[in-house]
């Protein structure tokens, strides 16, 4: 059984909290904008985790199917 791997949701919270700290920048509220860019930084974690996982996985099948 496979499992489905959503890394949509990370992206998005990526996206969304990039936004955040531009607009923090932008309004010279940068303790603000350091604090969301740790949280930035561990959803991107999150993100190269997932990516990692999704590799894995496909390598994983590709050794199961046999040559042709």
């Amino acid at each position: 059984m496979s499992q489905i791997i959503d890394y949509a949701d990370v992206l998005l919270r990526i996206e969304n909290t990039l936004e955040k700290v531009h607009n923090d920048l932008r309004e010279k509220r940068y303790d603000a904008a350091e604090e969301k860019a740790i949280v930035l930084v561990a959803e991107t974690r999150l993100l190269l985790n997932t990516t990692i996982i999704m590799k894995e996985r496909a390598n994983a099948i590709r050794k199961q199917t046999p040559s042709v």
